[in-house]
């Protein structure tokens, strides 16, 4: 069942059904077949999980040099 703000979109992109406005999406966001759509989505998410452990492992590399202090015996007690 659609709402009535999904009939008002409709109605400002001049679709009748929701499958023309399914095919319309498609349109606006890319001519990329379903496979290709697929792929990269694909590539997408492997990014995504690159750079969260990219994230993780940058911070335990560089959490030691960006807490440091004046204090030399902190410092020791910190990158145990």
């Amino acid at each position: 069942m659609m709402t009535n703000q999904g009939k008002r979109y409709m109605d400002l992109l001049n679709l009748k059904s929701r499958e023309e406005a399914y095919q319309k999406v498609k349109e606006l966001s890319s001519d990329l077949t379903d496979q290709q759509h697929t792929i990269r989505s694909c590539i997408f998410d492997l990014h995504a999980a690159v750079e969260i452990e990219l994230r993780r492992i940058y911070y335990h590399v560089f959490k030691a040099l960006l807490f440091l202090t004046d204090d030399e015996a902190e410092n020791a007690k910190k990158n145990r």
